[in-house]
């Protein structure tokens, strides 16, 4: 539980997830075609409590999430339909967000910081570009 993913019936995505026992953070990938599920390149580092933003089985984003050892991470990874790649960190490290829009052009809202719930949101625009904040309201 606790995984993120999206899409459509046709053509979904799901990543990262969470098992109690024995408590294991997951950082693996799988497509949905329509009729069955497939496993594929894995995240470069396992997360949980996130969501995802312009997900299919071409692409997504990643941004935040809890690890292993950390609530609230930075970490933000493309999918481009094959595999997952670093790409430029959020501003705010961060777990269970929400999220919206598409892989090029997207919003990553609230979450929390492992000390508090935050009210943030910042703005992706495009792989390799900044994640810049554009909302704090309280």
């Amino acid at each position: 539980y606790n995984l993120g993913g999206g899409g459509t019936a046709t053509s979904g995505l799901v990543m990262g997830g969470f098992l109690n026992s024995p408590a294991t953070t997951y950082d693996n990938t799988e497509t949905w075609n329509g009729t069955s599920w497939t496993e594929v390149n894995d995240m470069n580092t396992a997360r949980k409590q996130n969501d995802a933003s312009g997900t299919s089985s071409s692409s997504a984003i990643y941004a935040g999430g809890d690890t292993a050892t950390v609530i609230g991470s930075a970490l933000t990874e493309i999918w481009n339909g094959t595999s997952w790649a670093e790409d430029t960190d959020l501003n705010t490290a961060r777990g269970s967000t929400g999220s919206s829009g598409t892989a090029a052009s997207a919003l990553c809202s609230g979450g929390n910081d492992g000390t508090s719930n935050l009210a943030a949101t910042e703005e992706w625009t495009g792989a390799g570009a900044p994640v810049t904040e554009t909302i704090t309201s309280s």
